[in-house]
């Protein structure tokens, strides 16, 4: 929903959190807007229902790894690309060591993407590096 970010900086919470941060910021921050391609459907985007209720989480976040890989592909071989990575990104989330797997490509320069795995431990990633989809996809 194109209205959705302007429509999110409306809400007190937002207005508080800016408010609260601005001079902490080395520079002013910036976004890049991301259309989504793994997971295809608004499910797997989900915010899990103990969140959505803005309660705080409990659990084991903390052991988690986040993971931003930025890859740039050839205007010819974006479809090819995306092919490729959904095949992974399917094929990871099923991994032992896995939380998620996402596969986003930047609106405004199509040949743009980013891959943001989410680990369960520090091991995970060169578990996920010796699995035959991810030697296929690399």
């Amino acid at each position: 929903n194109a209205e959705a970010p302007a429509k999110h900086k409306e809400m007190q919470h937002y207005k508080t959190w800016r408010e609260t941060v601005a001079d902490m910021m080395a520079v002013p921050r910036t976004n890049i807007k991301y259309k989504t391609v793994f997971p295809s459907s608004e499910k797997g985007w989900s915010v899990p229902q103990s969140l959505a209720s803005g309660t705080r989480e409990a659990g084991e976040a903390s052991k988690l790894l986040a993971v931003h890989v930025f890859v740039t592909v050839k205007e010819d071989c974006i479809d090819a690309f995306m092919e490729a990575s959904i095949n992974n990104a399917a094929n990871s989330v099923q991994e032992e060591g896995v939380a998620r797997f996402d596969v986003i490509q930047e609106i405004e320069d199509k040949t743009k993407f980013s891959l943001v795995e989410v680990y369960k431990n520090a091991e995970a990633p060169a578990k996920h590096k010796e699995m035959q989809h991810y030697k296929t996809w690399r």
